[in-house]
């Protein structure tokens, strides 16, 4: 007799699709709920979860097939869009995932690289952060508080003190949503 076994992988490391379940399943159905498809997190692909992928994938206008490749995950793990990082001498991929508060398999899915290895010079795609334009008085506190992150964790990734003041029209990066 075989026993399943839940995958603890990530979104983006091997191809989702009916019957499959896991961690992965579940990072994929919380993303597409924040998205706004009507699909239960549970980590199981079922037939709600694959309408719910063919119609981002149709969104996207990638190809349609309701499976969960290398191309659905990056459009999914960039929901945010992509920035562009030329890579300097002294960075790596564990720098590059602290500067911008994503991480290594993020980075690795978005550029095909089978390892950390980077070279001087090489333009590697990040995915982005949301962002939040501050309004007349707004604080760290409120807007952490509206993100559901810390005001440490909001003032650390956009490189402020607690306690700075907020200018109406400055942008700020979010942190993303954990899965």
């Amino acid at each position: 007799m075989a026993i399943a076994t839940c995958s603890a992988t990530r979104l983006g490391q091997r191809i989702l699709g009916p019957g499959v379940w896991g961690a992965d399943v579940f990072e994929l159905q919380m993303r597409l709920r924040d998205m706004g498809y009507d699909v239960v997190a549970d980590g199981r692909y079922g037939p709600a979860t694959k309408n719910a992928v063919m119609a981002f994938q149709r969104s996207k206008g990638i190809k349609v097939d309701g499976l969960v490749g290398p191309e659905t995950a990056g459009h999914l793990i960039a929901r945010w869009g992509t920035l562009q990082h030329q890579v300097k001498k002294g960075d790596t991929i564990a720098r590059l995932t602290r500067q911008y508060g994503v991480s290594a398999a993020e980075i690795r899915l978005l550029n095909n690289l089978s390892d950390d290895v980077i070279r001087v010079g090489q333009v590697l795609i990040i995915p982005a952060l949301p962002q939040y334009r501050v309004q007349e008085g707004d604080t760290i506190e409120r807007i952490a508080a509206l993100s559901s992150s810390s005001p440490e964790e909001l003032a650390a990734l956009n490189q402020l003190d607690t306690t700075a003041a907020l200018q109406p029209g400055m942008v700020l990066r979010l942190p993303k949503p954990s899965y």
